[in-house]
């Protein structure tokens, strides 16, 4: 395991330290879950990452 994993944590989604998390991907995949699971609809989600996303909610 990388030193990213040391701190790992559940949390509940409106606890997420969205700023924290290691990678953009992650971000990405955790914001699509739960806009996804609100209409019980889980697409396959394609798209290129680049920089941090913006954290403004």
């Amino acid at each position: 395991a990388g030193e990213e994993t040391i701190e790992s944590q559940l949390f509940e989604e409106e606890n997420i330290p969205w700023s924290e998390l290691a990678f953009p991907s992650v971000e990405q995949t955790l914001r699509h879950y739960f806009e996804d699971r609100k209409t019980h609809h889980f697409p396959l989600h394609l798209e290129t990452l680049g920089t941090r996303l913006d954290h403004t909610g």
